[in-house]
């Protein structure tokens, strides 16, 4: 599974955007805060942006935030949208939205491949990603030092989870 790009609107700190995820090699993330001169990158949306993949992908946050609490001050609906290729480069699309409707679709090459409840979606997304929500956060936030990770003892990883 090869993720293709992020689309985000109104979710936590992030206005709209748009993100080319394939092909970019390393990639930094930086913030500006440019409501508050004072905090210099703090609340400038970079621990958003992974919280919106997470979301994206699982329903759950990083960090946690649940329910409208995802939704941008000022703003009714947050929408993620995440585009996918398997093995076989077919495009999958997950996208989901909170507010004063909340969904979860999936499609693949346009063709709608939703459940018929939210749950046997999201199943098929951890089938399609390979992925749970606790291996994602492992690797979101382990990234890199997964042999430290490994190595801790069960507290150890779960404060760092």
């Amino acid at each position: 599974m090869k993720l293709e790009s992020v689309d985000i609107r109104d979710f936590l700190s992030i206005g709209e955007i748009h993100l080319q995820i394939a092909n970019q090699g390393l990639v930094g993330v930086f913030g500006i805060n440019s409501d508050s001169a004072g905090l210099s990158s703090n609340g400038a949306g970079k621990s958003s942006l992974f919280d919106a993949i997470s979301w994206g992908l699982y329903g759950r946050t990083l960090r946690n935030i649940s329910g409208d609490h995802v939704i941008r001050r000022g703003t009714k609906t947050a929408e993620v949208t995440i585009k996918l290729y398997d093995d076989n480069e077919q495009e999958w699309t997950i996208s989901r939205s909170r507010g004063a409707k909340n969904n979860l679709t999936l499609t693949c090459g346009g063709r709608d491949k939703s459940g018929r409840v939210p749950t046997i979606t999201q199943n098929t997304i951890v089938l399609l990603t390979g992925l749970t929500w606790e291996m994602f956060c492992t690797l979101a936030v382990v990234g890199g030092d997964a042999i430290r990770f490994a190595r801790s003892t069960d507290s150890e990883q779960k404060a760092i989870l």
